[in-house]
């Protein structure tokens, strides 16, 4: 027992002296120094929101900005976006300037802190008619600090590198880098596409075509004028193939001015790829000049009235130069409701001619199994086919699709095939007339339409099923 107490007791003795030495060493060696607080100089106290305009002189330039009655801030004379966190950072960060230190009198030393000129000089006007001046300096030797001085103060003060980026910022790294976005394809009104040595390829949304009594949203069914007018636009095929890669595009580093000498330096002379995009609340213009990098990664860019050149990433413009009209449109040649054809003549050059008569009977449904519908009776070459066999061989005709736009044609030879839609509803007739182009396609002038390319091959297999049909009859 005695030793079983013994033990306890020197546990206790040991614990104790270990205490001893950790507050004897701790107060040896004393508490650690606090953290140093800053020690800023407050210059100005005004309030940002009697802000109501900016302006900022660099040596390049000068910009003056307006806040608008939201509370938002633009460009006085350019239609440009602004980032307005950059915007809102700037005028706050003068209303309540603080310098980290006060250093002398630098009227006499100007050029030596980089004051003739200024790197930038940033006013802020206020409601009462008054304002405030920063002038930009340069940066301390050790590069930690920018020299500032303010408008009818002789003193020199020095402010963190981090607030002197801020100030020194250039007008282009005000703007909003990111492009807007066009939410739905189905809203636009207006599009128009532009690429070298192709036709434009231009649509306008039929207006009279939404009706807000029955959408919630705008929804207009758009139609081709060029390079196929009338021809509808599939908005779903746009929006994967045009909008989807548009909105994966910003601008880049800023390269020059927009003057006509620069546009015409950097291959804005003739855009490779120029894109303009309407609703009712956005226009969108993109031009792109050049392509430039070691494997043409970058190009050169403008957006719709900014007088400036940007650098932006070429690979979606390359994607969206590849693309004609008849990625997002049907390519057919012509498409006629069957019920309002009264006869088809299809005439080769050489070989065989078709031609197709049509007599149209009504047929009344029961209202139950049997719904309303045209009866067709037709023959080829004065010979009865049966109705199947011809709604079949017209489904062949009509799929006869263009392949590609030609910018113009005059035909050097003979026509190699004519095809001619006669009507029952008063339109008159339509011909199509097919004229050798090379050895792969056969070229197309739709009159005032444009010129196109289509492939033998699908029309020579046409031809053949016509003669297979023919003799079987």
């Amino acid at each position: 027992m005695k030793k079983y107490i013994f033990s306890i007791a020197a546990c206790i003795l040991l614990l104790g002296g270990l205490l001893g030495f950790y507050f004897i060493n701790k107060d040896r060696q004393g508490d650690p120094p606090p953290e140093p607080t800053p020690t800023d100089i407050a210059l100005l106290t005004r309030s940002a929101s009697d802000a109501v305009s900016f302006e900022l002189e660099k040596p390049d330039g000068h910009m003056t900005y307006v806040r608008n009655e939201d509370g938002s801030w633009s460009m006085r004379d350019v239609a440009a976006p602004l980032s307005q966190s950059l915007m809102r950072g700037i005028i706050d960060s003068i209303c309540a300037l603080s310098v980290a230190e006060k250093a002398e009198d630098a009227l006499n030393n100007a050029p030596e802190y980089g004051f003739e000129p200024p790197s930038s000089s940033l006013t802020v006007h206020f409601k009462d008619g008054s304002s405030e001046t920063i002038h930009i300096g340069s940066r301390t030797p050790d590069n930690n600090f920018h020299y500032i001085m303010l408008d009818g103060d002789p003193a020199l003060y020095l402010i963190r590198y981090t607030m002197g980026a801020l100030f020194n910022l250039h007008a282009t790294d005000l703007l909003d880098r990111g492009l807007p976005a066009i939410e739905s394809a189905d809203s636009l009104t207006h599009i128009l596409i532009q690429t070298p040595n192709q036709l434009p390829i231009e649509a306008f949304a039929d207006l009279d075509s939404y009706d807000p009594s029955m959408q919630s949203a705008e929804l207009y069914q758009i139609y081709m004028t060029s390079p196929v007018d009338g021809k509808r636009l599939h908005t779903n095929s746009f929006m994967t193939k045009v909008l989807s890669p548009l909105s994966a595009i910003a601008l880049g580093s800023y390269v020059a001015e927009a003057t006509s000498d620069n546009l015409a330096a950097y291959g804005f002379g003739s855009p490779a790829y120029d894109i303009t995009l309407e609703n009712n609340s956005t226009l969108y213009r993109l031009v792109v000049g050049n392509f430039f990098g070691d494997t043409n990664e970058f190009a050169y860019a403008t957006y719709i009235d900014l007088p400036y050149i940007f650098e932006i990433d070429a690979a979606p413009i390359k994607e969206l130069a590849r693309l004609t009209a008849f990625d997002f449109m049907d390519s057919l040649v012509s498409v006629f409701n069957i019920d309002y054809v009264d006869s088809i003549s299809i005439e080769p050059s050489s070989g065989q001619t078709f031609e197709f008569t049509l007599t149209h009977t009504f047929v009344q449904g029961n209202g139950l199994t049997v719904a309303d519908h045209n009866q067709i009776a037709a023959t080829l070459n004065g010979k009865s086919m049966s109705e199947r066999d011809f709604r079949a061989m017209y489904a062949n005709i009509l799929l006869i699709s263009y392949n590609a736009t030609l910018n113009e044609y005059t035909p050097s030879s003979n026509p190699a095939l004519t095809v001619t839609f006669k009507m029952t509803d008063g339109t008159g007739s339509f011909t199509d007339v097919y004229y050798d182009y090379d050895v792969n396609f056969y070229a197309i002038n739709k009159e005032g339409l444009g010129a196109f390319l289509v492939n033998k091959a699908y029309v020579h297999t046409v031809l053949d099923a016509l003669n297979t049909a023919e003799s079987g009859l």
